[in-house]
């Protein structure tokens, strides 16, 4: 049984990270995030030249300019989301993380195929090989493109640590007391949450494809799903600010907890698991 679940989680890993969908959704990743690269790189040469229009006069000072924005970890789309690209990613990220595979895996049910896989192997074999295969790849086009804007823009923003109050983070958020003292080290326990939040998301798609037969109510589903909890959370608790969209933001607009991260995420995982496990088993029996 556990050689069988191997072979299958192999295969699929391998039919998912070779899917043509997983380079072309990693690529629009990758050109969003190089824009905002080109964004911050013009707003460091208008920095620069501020700071040469100043650099003579006797009431130029060198701490008035430091940071000022112009730091790293407020630059980096992680951190912010304030240039068109970076507004834009934010925004469709959910559907990126449902593009690989989650249609594949709803043609295989509009074809047939799953059924004679599921013959060939058991359902709990075919659907978390499944699942674990659309989580992978939904959580790298999501997270490889920020680590990849966050390196290069290393290469152009100065590394300092920003003002408490030129950021939006305070001791409200998830590991906060970190970013204010190693931030390098919070961009880095960040990275995983990104990828948790990716994969968790592709599986709400591979929900849908089990369910539904339109390719493009199948990309949307995720987006949609937390369109409309971000609309429901507020009138629900208007203390407790959740915004599904910015989980994957290392800054959010609203201050988050790891009961709010990971609590969600595991909620979000177990209903997907349930639900759709349990549509495997009854395709089966028809």
């Amino acid at each position: 049984m556990q050689s069988e679940m191997k072979k299958s989680l192999q295969t699929e890993l391998w039919k998912a990270t070779h899917n043509r969908m997983f380079y072309v959704t990693l690529l629009i990743g990758m050109l969003l995030m190089a824009l905002n690269v080109c964004f911050v790189n013009n707003s460091m040469l208008e920095f620069q030249e501020r700071i040469a229009e100043n650099l003579e006069k006797p009431s130029f000072s060198p701490q008035s300019f430091r940071s000022n924005g112009y730091s790293l970890f407020m630059q980096a789309a992680m951190f912010s989301g304030g240039t068109i690209s970076a507004a834009a990613f934010y925004l469709v990220w959910p559907i990126l993380a449902a593009m690989p595979y989650a249609d594949a895996y709803a043609q295989e049910h509009r074809t047939g195929i799953s059924s004679q896989l599921i013959a060939r192997t058991s359902p709990r074999t075919y659907f978390l090989s499944k699942y674990v295969a659309i989580f992978v790849v939904g959580g790298l086009v999501v997270m490889l493109p920020l680590l990849a804007d966050l390196l290069a823009c290393a290469l152009i923003a100065p590394s300092n640590m920003p003002g408490f109050e030129q950021t939006d983070l305070s001791n409200n958020y998830f590991l906060s007391q970190l970013f204010f003292t190693h931030p390098w080290g919070y961009a880095v326990a960040w990275l995983p949450i990104i990828f948790l939040w990716g994969g968790v998301t592709a599986g709400l798609a591979l929900l849908a494809g089990d369910r539904f037969r339109n390719k493009v109510f199948v990309l949307l589903f995720p987006f949609a799903v937390y369109c409309v909890l971000g609309v429901v959370y507020p009138l629900c608790s208007p203390t407790l600010q959740v915004v599904p969209l910015d989980m994957v933001r290392a800054a959010p607009d609203h201050p988050t907890s790891a009961l709010v991260i990971f609590g969600y995420a595991a909620i979000i995982m177990a209903i997907t698991l349930f639900f759709g496990y349990r549509q495997v088993k009854k395709n089966e029996i028809l």
